[in-house]
């Protein structure tokens, strides 16, 4: 009986130890299961992403291939809805595996460019998941496996634990500890969790965009509305670029053109050519042939942003060929407008005089006297400060005429068209701009398009539909949109994102156009690439047209109505409200007495401003004094500015910074980011540097990347001077955008103390800047010590999300060093100056009482054996000799431009890559030297060959091809027969080098010149 029990016993046991452990093997087993599905799902989706990529790589069936995610299918076609279902493979996805991110990816032909970039993300049961990364070259990535956020899924951190994880509310990445508790409507929600952040009813959506002043901030939170200018229709930039500012028609006239080989000699032929691209492509004038006085060309519809440059060539069979282009720098094309004094040169070899071929507008005083809206190129293609210097071997006379009804004022109903995506197959055209009514008036994107002017409503009576972008009619009350469709190859497809922006107008309804010009179900909120996924949605602002075209137009009616504008956004119109509303209280601030809603009368708080930075005192909470000492930490009683002994004095305008004494001028980067689209990779930025209004720049910290920290002084710069600071954004050959404050200063913005930083919505609220650029914010302005200026630069899209911290620079203006008042920048902890300074640190005196000369290292090129470069010391009153005969600043093995050529065998300063040509399509055996790719994306993909920047002495294709067509010389002056060579290369290879690729003879001659 005892032994019975005892067995008993022994099977509870056993049975109590089996059911343990199944419990513990079942879900660790479960669990095992689900990880083993999530990685098998990974390596599926990536062996079929790779598998497309291969196939369209190779061209198979002509056609390019993609995969989608969610079905597992693995395609043929341009997209999964119009691929061919016999050739599909199955690659399944296990059902316990669901998928989010990206739908389906489909890679080009040759290239194998995906169609989409980003994320693929599969998740398991038990919420595990792996993401699989598209980025731009096509490279494909996936992560290990990662575990949810336990706190997201819970609501955040309820306090109940000691995980010290941030709660996140929004998600943005930003701790709602970070983004502080600001309520600015009182309603007790957040601003950073409020979809109505001014409290007005209105929801920040359905405020929309209406832009006044076309600056990219809402009219709605913008308080300083630029005025539009309609009648300027041009500039000229500081490089020679002509830019209009409206489109316009240019009349191109030749007042004359005196060019002899010789005294008495032949004269040489000059033919002239016009670019509408800042220098890219180029269109022959008066037909190509040898001009002599009395040509003329009209050049008609060219939109405002258009860059016009001249170029002029002069040859004589082998002996003579040079050409010259309106923005080289080269100073061979000088270009006057009314009011200039033209040069006083003497005529070559009795030819008429420059005052001959002007005479015609020539003033009494001796003044140019042309039109507002005209300007006047001389040019000169022989050596210049020459006995043939006469500057007349082609006078060239521009006149522009703005096209009737195409400027849209300020206070006018206008809109405007921005593209989000733009796609084009075979026939497809498409390209980001307007052609509006039966003239087919052109206008680039962003330009805006008046409906009235001048209260009378713009009617156009018919449109041209077969255009490189949308067609647009103005009708009463309306207007039509169509993108032309109508294509005879039926495998053409044109793919089209649009946003039409409204102005001072309120959008009514949006109606679909009928018959062939009927666009597929526009409203029934799926939108794909193929013919039917067409979709239109609408707020009272702005219009969303996302269009795919075939064998038919798409069209939709937008109908509008002025009488409802709300320009303030408060919810009463402007006709009720009969003026501006500053605080949205509903009462015009003509009649308010309290025009900031504080609850106190204006008339009592008076408009006393003590520190004259344009703040009145009971609005100034951070310096009332203007003593650079915040309020909260000034113990001093005073409400005067004690005067800083070491600041300079300097004027500003028009983006320059003009001294009014000698002083020493450091850059300070106080930080930089900027990335190309959200969260995307980084954009190198890069800057320069003007002393003297723009005639000549100087790279800053070597042309490298900016990150923040980086200084460099300009010592004794005289008084007069004006600075200019010239920024470059770069992301290989997808991104690339210059700005300086003289020519863009919507673009780079230079602010003093106390100045309101731009109205958009990261400076509405500051958690969203960079803390380098949060801390010179206070009060929605410049918060900076004496003796400085604050840059900040915005090089991508100019719109409400503009941060203008893609570049964010101290400019420190102090008396100089060299006077032995002030101790520099460096007395302010700004860094130390010596390390980026113009002179090499172990070089720089830095004993204030010393008179021996300064020393600088060089790299010494000896005149007739330049091939044995030597680094050498010498003091700093003898650079300039060196430098007339091509010595360079630097140790000779030292890298300054980073293109791993050092400076002795270096022809080719500043040298980009991935450089920009070609422009069209890379033909086989043409090389693009590149530091940072092996793949040069344009045209067939193109490994880099045997050659390299070494075999080129430093230079690009871009660059060899400019010292072809005399654009710039760089350091090829230094070796004469070289140069020579190179420019006796015809125009015809040096277009074809540029279109597609320098091939293996330019590169031949450059890496085996005896120089």
């Amino acid at each position: 009986m005892k032994r019975r029990a005892f067995t008993a016993v022994e099977m509870l046991l056993t049975l109590g130890v089996i059911g343990i452990t199944a419990g513990i093997s079942v879900p660790m087993y479960r669990n095992y299961q689900i990880r083993n599905d999530l990685d098998l799902a990974t390596e599926q989706v990536v062996q079929a992403l790779r598998s497309a990529q291969m196939r369209s790589q190779a061209g198979e069936s002509n056609v390019p291939w993609g995969f989608q995610v969610a079905q597992g299918v693995l395609f043929q076609g341009e997209t999964y809805v119009l691929r061919d279902p016999d050739m599909d493979e199955m690659y399944p996805i296990p059902a316990t595996i669901n998928t989010n991110g990206l739908e389906e990816v489909v890679f080009s032909r040759i290239e194998g460019v995906p169609s989409q970039v980003g994320e693929i993300v599969l998740e398991a049961l038990n919420g595990d998941f792996r993401v699989i990364t598209v980025n731009l070259d096509g490279i494909l990535s996936s992560t290990g496996v990662q575990q949810p956020n336990l706190d997201e899924l819970s609501g955040g951190d309820e306090g109940d634990d000691d995980d010290d994880v941030p709660q996140d509310s929004d998600g943005d990445g930003i701790s709602d500890e970070d983004e502080g508790t600001g309520d600015t409507d009182g309603d007790g929600v957040p601003d950073y969790l409020d979809d109505d952040s001014d409290g007005d009813g209105i929801s920040d959506e359905d405020e929309g965009t209406g832009d006044t002043d076309g600056d990219g901030i809402p009219d709605y939170q913008d308080d300083v509305n630029d005025i539009e200018v309609c009648e300027e229709r041009f500039r000229v930039a500081s490089d020679g670029t002509i830019e209009t500012t409206g489109t316009v028609d240019a009349t191109v006239k030749v007042l004359g053109s005196a060019f002899a080989w010789w005294e008495n000699g032949p004269n040489i032929p000059v033919q002239v050519s016009l670019s509408t691209d800042g220098g890219n492509a180029w269109t022959d004038l008066f037909g190509g042939g040898d001009i002599n006085g009395g040509e003329q060309q009209l050049i008609e519809n060219l939109p405002s942003g258009t860059q016009l440059v001249i170029r002029v060539n002069g040859r004589y069979g082998w002996l003579f060929n040079q050409t010259y282009q309106s923005n080289d720098h080269s100073g061979h094309i000088e270009i006057l407008r009314n009011g200039d004094t033209p040069p006083d040169y003497v005529p070559y070899a009795n030819q008429a005089s420059l005052a001959t071929f002007v005479q015609g507008i020539l003033g009494s005083d001796g003044k140019i006297n042309i039109g507002e809206y005209d300007v006047v190129l001389l040019a000169e293609l022989n050596t210049l400060n020459t006995v043939g210097s006469d500057f007349q071997d082609a006078v060239i006379l521009v006149q522009f005429a703005q096209r009737s009804n195409t400027c849209a004022g300020t206070n006018d109903p206008r809109f405007k068209v921005e593209f989000d995506r733009i796609e084009n197959t075979n026939q497809g055209d498409a390209a980001a701009a307007a052609y509006v009514g039966g003239q087919a008036v052109h206008y680039a994107e962003s330009q805006w398009i008046p409906l009235m002017i001048d209260d009378q409503m713009i009617v156009d009576s018919s449109i041209i539909e077969d255009v490189p972008g949308l067609a647009v009619q103005r009708q009463d009350g309306a207007v039509r949109i169509l993108l032309y469709g109508s294509h005879s190859l039926a495998t053409s497809k044109e793919i089209v994102d649009a946003r039409i922006v409204f102005d001072r107008i309120s959008v009514e309804s949006v109606e679909n156009d009928t018959g062939q010009n009927a666009c597929e179900n526009p409203f029934d909120g799926i939108v794909n690439d193929g013919a039917g996924g067409d979709e239109v949605t609408h707020t009272s602002a702005e219009v969303s047209f996302k269009t795919r075209v075939t064998v038919e137009d798409d069209a939709i009616i937008i109908h509008w109505n002025k009488s409802s504008i709300d320009t303030d956004g408060d919810g009463i119109t402007d006709e009720e409200e009969g003026t501006a509303d500053t605080d949205n209280d509903g009462i015009p601030d003509a009649e308010d007495e309290d025009s900031d809603n504080d609850g106190i009368p204006d008339a009592e708080e008076g408009t006393d401003d003590t520190d004259n930075d344009g703040i009145p005192d009971y609005l100034d909470n951070d310096d009332v004094d203007g003593d650079g000492i915040p309020d909260s930490d000034d113990n001093a009683d005073d409400d005067t500015t004690a005067p800083d002994p070491c600041e300079v004095p300097f004027t500003y305008e028009n983006g320059e910074l003009t001294l009014s004494e000698d002083a020493d001028v450091t850059f300070n980067v106080i930080g930089s980011y900027a990335h190309y689209r959200p969260r995307g990779p980084e954009v190198q930025v890069r800057l320069s540097a003007s002393v003297d209004g723009g005639a000549t720049w100087q790279s800053l910290f070597g042309f490298r990347d900016i990150d923040g920290g980086e200084t460099q002084t300009f010592s004794d710069v005289p008084s007069g001077s004006k600075i200019l600071l010239s920024a470059e954004g770069r992301y290989a050959w997808l991104f690339r955008k210059n700005a300086s404050s003289h020519n863009d200063p919507l673009r780079v913005k230079i602010l003093r103390n106390g100045d309101p930083m731009p109205s958009t919505t990261p400076f509405v609220n500051v958690l969203q800047l960079q803390k380098f650029l949060r801390d010179r914010v206070r009060s929605g302005r410049a918060h900076i010590a004496t003796r400085r200026v604050l840059a900040l630069v915005e090089l991508q899209d100019m719109n409400n999300e503009s941060d203008f911290q893609d570049a964010v620079v101290e400019i420190i203006l102090e008396k100089p060093q060299s006077q032995g008042i002030c101790g520099g920048a460096s007395d302010d902890d700004d860094g130390d100056d010596d390390a980026a300074d113009d002179t090499p640190d172990d070089t720089d005196d830095t004993d204030d009482t010393s008179d021996d000369d300064t020393h600088i290292t060089i790299c010494h090129f000896p005149p007739g054996n330049k091939k044995n470069a030597q680094t050498i010391t010498i003091g700093q009153s003898a650079w300039p000799a060196h430098e007339r005969i091509g010595d360079r600043l630097g140790a000779c093995e030292n890298d300054e431009d980073g293109d791993s050529v050092p400076i002795a065998e270096d022809l080719c300063p500043d040298t980009y890559m991935p450089e920009p040509v070609p422009t069209e399509t890379m033909l086989f055996d043409r090389y693009a030297l590149s530091s940072t790719s092996d793949i040069f994306r344009q045209g067939p993909r193109k490994k880099v060959g045997q050659y390299t920047l070494r075999d080129t002495k430093g230079c690009s294709c871009e660059q060899l091809l400019d010292v072809a067509e005399g654009v710039r010389d760089y350091h090829f002056d230094q070796y004469p027969r070289l140069q020579r060579n190179m420019r006796s290369l015809f125009p015809f290879f040096t277009e074809g080098a540029r279109k597609y690729g320098c091939g293996v003879a330019i590169m031949k001659m450059i890496k085996n010149a005896d120089m």
